[in-house]
Parts: C-alpha cells; structure tokens; sequence
C-alpha cells in the first residue's frame, strides 16, 4: 500500500524505527481515518474518543481482528509519540478546543502516582523521575550523541544512590533498568512493549 496521507508522521515513523516501513503506510491511514472521526465528534475528550474509534471498527463486520490491533497501535503512536513530538493539534489547521493530549508533565505525574502506591522513599521517587526527564530530553531530541564512560563510574553511582536512597536488597544498573522500565509500563500512558524494547536497545 502507498499513500501520500501524514507525510511527516510517516517519515517520523520510518526514522524511529517505530514500525516496519512495509506498515507505515497503513499506520497513516488508521490515523488519518481517527483524525476524520475526531473532527466529527469534537465533544469527547482525548480518551474516550479512542476508545470510541476502536469500538467502531470492532463494529465494522469488513474489519478483522489484526487490523484493529493495528489501528490502536497507529493511534497510540500518533498520539504518545508523534504529538508530544511536534506539539500539533489532532487535525490540520484545527484548535485542540481543550483535549487531553499526553505530554511529558502528565507521563512524569502519573509516574509519581505509581511510585507513590508503592511507597518508595522520596530519594528514590526524585531518583526515578530525574532518569525519566533525562530519557526523554535525549528521545525527543533527535540528536545523535557519543557517550563515554566508565560502566565502573556508573555502577559505582547507582551504588551509591541505593545506599542513600536506603535499600536493603541488592541493586544493579541492571536492577535500574528493568525498574524504569516496570514504571513507564505502569505509569499508564500508552507505552507499547515493543516500542520500550526499542528504547531500551
């Protein structure tokens, strides 16, 4: 299939690596065909107008189960990754008239919220939250960066920050990366596996 629909979102998919270039053109028309619903149905906000689009494609007899999944999969990119990217409004040209897109405030918030309901110390929470702003300054960025450093310097750090934030049990670099990795997938904001296994690499 080749479509000339969301150029720009299709290209920010191909350069993320987001979705295999064979799908992209798919991807796009799924979005462009929630766009159309969400212009029809201005007055429900950001997740119930999801939920609603989903639900009438589940409703559609000519629509199989793989092609939903696929759709859900184009929106949440469109809006969690593309839109938080750009800062754009769900249609061309159209005001956002008070809907609720994601951005990095509201992820960070919800975090919090799950680390709460766990009941980690501050040090940890505050520990937490700065590598999740790091994450995304770099992810959004677009830049291409060399890192060097000592893996000793950075163990030796996380080393010290469990020892301050008063954790008994035994905790790695290794143990920090699964940990972001558990609260971003908690935090509830739409983070697909596959896309956190990108991340991680």
């Amino acid at each position: 299939m080749e479509n000339n629909l969301l150029p720009d979102f299709q290209k920010f998919l191909l350069s993320r690596g987001f979705a295999p270039p064979k799908n992209v053109p798919f991807y796009a028309n799924w979005v462009s065909k929630f766009i159309a619903f969400s212009n029809r149905h201005e007055e429900l906000n950001h997740d119930l107008l999801f939920e609603k689009f989903l639900d009438k494609l589940k409703s559609q007899q000519n629509t199989a189960d793989w092609q939903i999944r696929q759709a859900h999969d184009a929106v949440q990119l469109y809006i969690t990754h593309f839109m938080v990217d750009k800062k754009t409004a769900l249609g061309p040209d159209k005001p956002q008239k008070g809907r609720d897109i994601p951005d990095m405030s509201r992820v960070i918030q919800e975090m919090r919220k799950a680390i709460r309901i766990k009941h980690y110390s501050y040090s940890t929470e505050r520990t937490y939250i700065d590598w999740a702003k790091r994450f995304f300054d770099y992810t959004r960025s677009g830049k291409i960066r060399r890192h060097h450093i000592n893996e000793k310097t950075v163990q030796n750090a996380v080393k010290e920050a469990v020892k301050k934030a008063g954790i008994a049990k035994h905790a790695s670099v290794h143990t920090l990366r699964h940990s972001f990795a558990t609260h971003l997938l908690m935090s509830g904001n739409g983070t697909l596996i596959r896309n956190l296994r990108t991340f991680l690499k």
